[in-house]
């Protein structure tokens, strides 16, 4: 219940009063509040609102895209110096190549075995039952090298693509691949 004045002696009055109890005057009804306007705010709030996402979406996806260039998007230049360039590195690849064909030298190419799994685990120590020495996970059918150890023909020596020296396998994980 509001208070309303009374349109002759302007003293308070409750607005469900049809007669002011001050002059006896007669109180036209207060005319109906007018929610129409806030039904009309709800529409042009939600519209808003998916604007706001909308921009949002289209903000994050141009800032992922923009990272994610790949080496085949760059343009192609074909000037005399990225030809030179091309063939220095051809050069650097050679000995590249050059250098791990000797650090893989001595080394036997392997994949994993095991089917159960998955994967086998590199460790950096040779006890197959710490959690604590995992080093690497090796899929199953990836390749890798290794050297099977004198000391502990259970283990052997794993080596990455480069020749450089990763840790210990239990043997029975691994096999010669079939090609």
């Amino acid at each position: 219940m509001a208070l309303i004045r009374c349109p002759h002696c302007g003293k308070s009055v409750s607005n469900m009063a049809h007669v002011c109890p001050h002059c006896g005057n007669q109180i036209t009804a207060a005319p109906p509040v007018n929610s129409s306007s806030n039904n009309l705010n709800k529409p042009l709030l939600a519209a808003l609102a998916a604007a706001v996402v909308i921009l949002l979406g289209l903000g994050f996806y141009i800032i992922y895209s923009s990272n994610n260039t790949h080496k085949y998007d760059r343009p192609i230049t074909t000037t005399q110096d990225s030809t030179n360039a091309a063939q220095q590195q051809a050069g650097n690849n050679n000995q590249q190549g050059a250098a791990r064909a000797a650090a893989l030298n001595g080394l036997t190419e392997y994949t994993i075995e095991s089917q159960q799994w998955g994967y086998a685990w590199v460790r950096s120590g040779t006890d197959k039952h710490s959690e604590s020495n995992k080093v690497k996970k090796i899929l199953t059918g990836e390749r890798f090298y290794g050297k099977r150890m004198e000391s502990n023909p259970d283990w052997m020596e794993v080596y990455d693509n480069d020749g450089n020296w990763i840790g210990y396998m239990y043997y029975k994980c691994a096999r010669i691949p079939k090609d």
